[in-house]
């Protein structure tokens, strides 16, 4: 029990002195903020049954974001992300169809837009934070319809 208490005082004392903190900040009301996102995405095998399947490589993408801070609180922005990754598949008729499977290859492009929101607790340099989006993926996976 005495353990217990300690963490809640030593907590309670932390964030005592993140408030003190936060009003002696600089304020960040009125300025942009501009962020660079490494974005990897992990290569998958896949099985969808009758004969085809394929694998998708491991890919590194790129994205940024800007944020405008409408106060010391709240901020809106939005996200861009880009994607390739390369992928081979084999392609098998449907049932009772006479053509033979085939393979192909080629490169996943996907891209993301997304619009955000934020809301800082604590009005300070470090805060936690609450973020709510809204957004839109494109992907083109360049399978060929034929051989």
């Amino acid at each position: 029990m005495r353990i217990l208490l300690q963490i809640v005082l030593s907590m309670a004392l932390a964030l005592c002195t993140l408030g003190a903190y936060a009003q002696n900040s600089p304020p960040r009301g009125g300025k942009w903020e501009f962020t660079l996102q490494p974005q990897y995405v992990h290569g998958q095998t896949f099985d969808t049954g009758n004969g085809s399947g394929g694998t998708v490589d491991s890919a590194l993408g790129f994205g940024f974001g800007v944020a405008y801070n409408l106060n010391n609180n709240f901020s809106l922005g939005g996200d861009f992300f880009w994607n390739s990754a390369n992928y081979n598949v084999t392609i098998a008729p449907a049932a009772g169809n006479g053509n033979a499977p085939f393979s192909a290859s080629g490169t996943l492009q996907t891209s993301t837009i997304r619009f955000n929101g934020v809301w800082n607790i604590i009005s300070g340099d470090f805060t936690p934070l609450i973020m709510g989006g809204i957004g839109s993926t494109y992907i083109d996976t360049n399978i060929p319809t034929a051989p």
